[in-house]
Order: structure tokens, then sequence, then C-alpha cells
């Protein structure tokens, strides 16, 4: 699909917990590739989230990097 534009694999990220989006791009080829776990801040009137280890996460759910092979 993106051989001759020079692209190896597209990627994105998705809250783990939002199965809508997983399930349309799912249906695209999308697979998960890894899930990395997150940290809840409150900053400022703001809400963040912060890739960190296992033993740090607190936001309930995970980043979900998912890859569409070339």
């Amino acid at each position: 699909m993106f051989s001759g534009l020079g692209v190896g694999t597209a990627e994105l990220h998705v809250f783990s917990h939002n199965e809508k989006a997983i399930g349309l791009y799912k249906w695209l080829g999308f697979a998960a590739a890894e899930s990395l776990r997150l940290r809840r801040t409150d900053e400022e009137g703001m809400v963040k989230y912060s890739v960190v280890d296992r033993s740090q996460a607190n936001a309930g759910f995970d980043y979900l990097r998912m890859e569409l092979p070339a």
C-alpha cells in the first residue's frame, strides 16, 4: 500500500478505553502494537496524562499504540 511512498508503517495512538475508535482502526487494518501506562495529574486546572512505568500508573486506562504495516 505505501511501498511507492517510501513509508514503512503508519502509527497512531488512542486511549485504551475508546472502544469505538479502536474498532474503527482495527477495521481499517491497524493492530495493537504496544500498551503504555499512564499517570493522571491535575495541574493548573487541567488534567494531564504522562506515559510512566507500571508502578507509577494511576489513570485506570492505557495509551495504546496501533500500527498499520506497509
